[in-house]
């Protein structure tokens, strides 16, 4: 089967970033902050909704792609990404299936019938799932900080994600996440803001 193109490939980075905008539970925020208690905590998630802000820098543009919308989580894999500006265009992941909705049209397809992505699509199940040991399968996991401001960085290790993306950093202030860098192998970067999450 075709690799899928660049412009279906980003759908799959914000699909990650998707899951990344969870927002994490009340915790106390005294004690040091390791991996495996952002996993569980990670783990905990029900449903989430918040408001983002992308700013997209590609290498062959001058200006920077800015969209805005609505992320929704639902355990244990409904992921959605809902952008309301510049256009609106509807992303969800759900059971293996993608689904993209734009311009009136819809197209389906399954993670399977494109190898290439499968450690990708992991990394989010692995995320979702608080699933720490499945997550360092495909990349090297480096978490700075306490409870009340941290970063995690992601370095991919695996040839398929190597390719396309250098670096994932997610940051987070006390128990919220508020921001997601995503350096591409091509150069090209994109910040997403993340509101406060709606109850």
């Amino acid at each position: 089967m075709q690799p899928l193109p660049a412009t279906d490939y980003r759908c799959f980075v914000w699909l990650w970033l998707m899951i990344s905008s969870v927002a994490l539970p009340a915790a106390a925020q005294t004690a040091a902050f390791e991996i495996p208690q952002l996993m569980q905590i990670l783990a905990q998630v029900e449903t989430r909704e918040s408001a983002f802000s992308e700013k997209k820098i590609l290498a062959l543009l001058t200006e920077p792609l800015v969209s805005s919308g609505t992320l929704r989580y639902r355990r244990p894999g409904y992921v959605e990404r809902m952008t309301m500006a510049p256009r609106q265009e509807r992303f969800t992941y759900e059971n293996g299936k993608i689904a993209i909705e734009s311009n009136g049209r819809q197209r389906q397809f399954q993670i399977r019938d494109q190898p290439a992505l499968g450690a990708l699509i992991e990394s989010i199940r692995a995320t979702l799932a608080g699933d720490e040991e499945s997550l360092r399968r495909h990349y090297q996991l480096r978490l700075a900080g306490t409870r009340a401001k941290w970063s995690l960085e992601m370095l991919p290790v695996t040839p398929d994600l190597v390719s396309r993306i250098r670096l994932i950093r997610i940051s987070g202030v006390q128990d919220e996440l508020r921001q997601v860098d995503i350096l591409e192998a091509s150069d090209d970067r994109t910040t997403m803001t993340i509101d406060a999450v709606r109850h």
